[in-house]
């Protein structure tokens, strides 16, 4: 595996993501989702082969490029994850 050098930035530069999301991009595919996670396997993480773990990774590609809240705000709006239920069952 090739070694990156991320001592290349500095703390004084400012983070570049999350980006306000646009109405529309169309960069954000499905064929994004399926390049990273074909990144991740060359990695060594095993292969993904679910519809869920898809739609889990592209959730999480959306929520570090993109925030939903207007640019400049440093409010931040969560968005759910898919596979997290609003609630948590009670208990007995």
């Amino acid at each position: 595996m090739a070694s990156h050098d991320l001592s290349t930035g500095t703390a004084a530069e400012p983070a570049v993501y999350p980006m306000p999301a646009p109405g529309d991009d169309a960069r954000f595919t499905v064929g994004l989702t399926i390049d990273v996670g074909k990144v991740l396997t060359e990695h060594g993480y095993p292969p993904i082969r679910s519809g869920a773990d898809y739609v889990r990774l592209q959730s999480a590609l959306f929520d570090f490029l993109y925030t939903l809240t207007p640019a400049g705000s440093t409010q931040l709006i969560p968005v759910a994850d898919p596979g997290t239920p609003d609630r948590l069952p009670a208990v007995a």
